[in-house]
């Protein structure tokens, strides 16, 4: 680690690479992955020279057709990037941890890898019992949020979602948990996963950005180049940003500034996706409870099904209007 170190030291007193603020960024790096930064072509050949220097010194390899070159802003083709004699292929998307950097429509890819992901891994249990009359839907619930929508919540911190992309998400995991289940698609899910403690896609993706402000507050260097973007975001016309990420969350639960207080902001959302109607969520209970230890499963799903039908539920809350609540 000591000589990545050296590497690292070497880029920024070049002074070429990228500055946020009176911050040198040059390089990324986490073990062996790296990342080299800079606002000019000439700056990022000059970073990669000094990685191709320090390669030969410590007698390693970087590989330059395991590498990627990507560009933002406009593109011009006659630029090359070069790792001593091998030219780095351009991308318009690439992987850093797991994480794609790129485009949107790449940004999308991922997303729905990483649902398949999910579907697949809850279905795999399926053969060891984790279906409708074996388990109890609590135990089927505490399987998905344990090993399935864990999947799921990796990076959630960073990625951005377009609201139509949360709203679809939801969707699929509000239909793949409900036939695990085995309850009909068409029933209510908000109850349901009050009930069962599973959070929905909008309310992790929106507490994974809190989580994600906590950890950049508890060190010196990310606190200080945060608060720098978040001023300098307040006038920049960009729509792809963390700091536009976390204005969406003071819409979403109505305050002007999430930031203030984060405990407080975590509560709002989680309120935001809780219900109101106490009884409907005992009478969940107590279905389950009693159908399942007598091991009446038909009673049981036929009993859920009706407390969760959506007009059903509609009544009981008082809703009049269709738009009201759409949270199927």
């Amino acid at each position: 680690m000591s000589c990545f170190y050296i590497l690292i030291s070497n880029c920024l007193e070049k002074k070429c690479g990228a500055k946020i603020n009176d911050y040198e960024v040059a390089t990324v790096a986490y073990c062996d992955d790296l990342v080299v930064m800079s606002p000019t072509i000439g700056g990022l050949n000059v970073l990669l020279e000094e990685c191709n220097k320090y390669a030969q010194d410590w007698k390693i390899q970087f590989n330059a057709a395991k590498s990627a070159y990507l560009e933002f802003g406009k593109y011009n083709n006659n630029f090359k990037v070069k790792l001593g004699n091998d030219t780095i292929p351009r991308t318009t998307c690439v992987n850093y941890l797991g994480l794609p950097l790129g485009n949107e429509v790449d940004k999308i890819n991922y997303l729905e890898g990483k649902m398949k992901k999910v579907e697949r891994a809850l279905y795999s249990l399926h053969n060891f019992g984790c279906k409708a009359n074996a388990l109890s839907p609590y135990t089927i619930a505490y399987i998905y949020k344990q090993y399935c929508q864990s999947i799921f919540k990796y990076g959630l911190e960073l990625i951005e979602m377009s609201k139509k992309t949360l709203n679809e998400l939801n969707i699929r995991q509000n239909i793949l948990v409900k036939r695990a289940i085995g309850l009909s698609k068409y029933t209510k899910t908000k109850p349901l996963f009050n009930c069962l403690r599973i959070e929905s896609i909008q309310q992790l993706y929106y507490k994974h950005k809190i989580f994600f402000v906590k950890q950049i507050y508890k060190n010196e260097l990310t606190f200080n180049i945060f608060n720098y973007l978040i001023e300098y975001y307040r006038v920049a016309t960009s729509k792809n940003s963390f700091i536009k990420q976390i204005y969406e969350i003071n819409n979403v639960i109505s305050v002007n500034n999430c930031l203030e207080n984060l405990k407080e902001s975590i509560k709002k959302i989680e309120e935001l996706f809780n219900i109101v109607n106490l009884g409907l969520l005992k009478s969940i209970q107590f279905v389950i409870n009693f159908f399942y230890t007598n091991r009446n499963y038909i009673e049981m799903y036929k009993s859920l099904n009706t407390l969760l039908n959506y007009e059903n539920y509609r009544t009981k809350i008082g809703l009049n209007n269709e738009c009201d609540d759409l949270n199927i």
